[in-house]
């Protein structure tokens, strides 16, 4: 699994249905194994069945996403590319700069 992680479900009050709040930390080292590894995590948290909002905050040190743009600067094979593309596909999100 990804290295460090923690999710926590808060029931804060009965129309937020069950939010998920995640905080990620990647490094710029990461391997491709581990990316894979944290895109496992964000699945579960997606398809987490009794959870209708999720929230991930994250400092995902690729240098080739332009996360406010939702464009990447890198070919379809690299890391980054698969990185959002899949993370994409598992989330809709919005970018804070």
């Amino acid at each position: 699994m990804y290295g460090c992680k923690i999710m926590v479900s808060l029931n804060l009050c009965h129309f937020l249905d069950h939010p998920v709040v995640g905080l990620c930390y990647r490094s710029p080292s990461s391997d491709t194994a581990n990316d894979r590894n944290l895109l496992n995590l964000f699945e579960l948290a997606a398809e987490y069945q009794s959870c209708t909002n999720v929230m991930i905050m994250s400092d995902f040190n690729y240098s080739a996403i332009d996360f406010a743009s939702h464009a990447v600067n890198s070919g379809p094979t690299s890391d980054a590319f698969q990185f959002f593309d899949k993370m994409s596909e598992a989330m809709s999100f919005s970018a804070s700069s």
